[in-house]
C-alpha cells in the first residue's frame, strides 16, 4: 500500500498489530494469568475460587428459573406467585445490605431504591424486569 505507514510502538520501535492488541485485550478481560499467579502463591485460594463458582452457577441457575417463571406468569397465577417468590429470593443480599445500612443509621441508599423498584415491579406485574433487576442486584 502507497503512502500508509504502519505506527510503530514509541518505546520498543514494532509496529503496533491490532491482532496483537486485540488478544492481549482478551487475556486481560479472562483474567486467567493473574488467577493463576494467585493460586500459585497461596493454595487455599485456589479452594476459595471453586467455592465462588460453584456459588456463581447456583446462582445462574436460579435466576434463569426465576426468569422463566416470570416469563409464564402470564400464563398461569400460579407461575406468577412462584416468579414473585423467586425473585424476592434473587434479592435476599438486598436484604442484608438494607439492614447493615440502618444500622450505620443510612436510612436511605441505593440498595433500598432498587429493593423499592423490584417490589413496585412486582406489585405491578412487571414479573420478567423484576427478574432481570434481581439478576443484576
Amino acid at each position: 500500500m502507497l503512502g500508509v505507514k504502519k505506527k510503530r510502538h514509541k518505546k520498543s520501535g514494532r509496529p503496533v498489530s491490532p491482532g496483537r492488541l486485540l488478544q492481549d485485550i482478551r487475556r486481560a478481560m479472562r483474567d486467567e494469568g493473574r488467577q493463576q499467579l494467585q493460586v500459585d502463591i497461596d493454595p487455599e485460594q485456589c479452594k476459595e475460587l471453586e467455592k465462588a463458582r460453584v456459588k456463581n452457577r447456583k446462582e445462574m441457575r436460579l435466576s434463569l428459573a426465576a426468569t422463566g417463571l416470570a416469563l409464564l406468569g402470564n400464563i398461569s397465577p400460579l407461575f406468577a406467585v412462584a416468579g414473585a417468590v423467586a425473585v424476592l429470593y434473587l434479592s435476599r443480599e438486598l436484604f442484608s445490605l438494607i439492614r447493615k445500612d440502618f444500622r450505620r443509621g443510612h436510612y436511605l441508599s441505593v440498595y433500598l431504591i432498587g429493593l423499592f423498584l423490584t417490589v413496585g415491579m412486582i406489585l405491578t406485574g412487571h414479573l420478567a424486569l423484576a427478574a432481570f433487576a434481581g439478576v443484576m442486584g
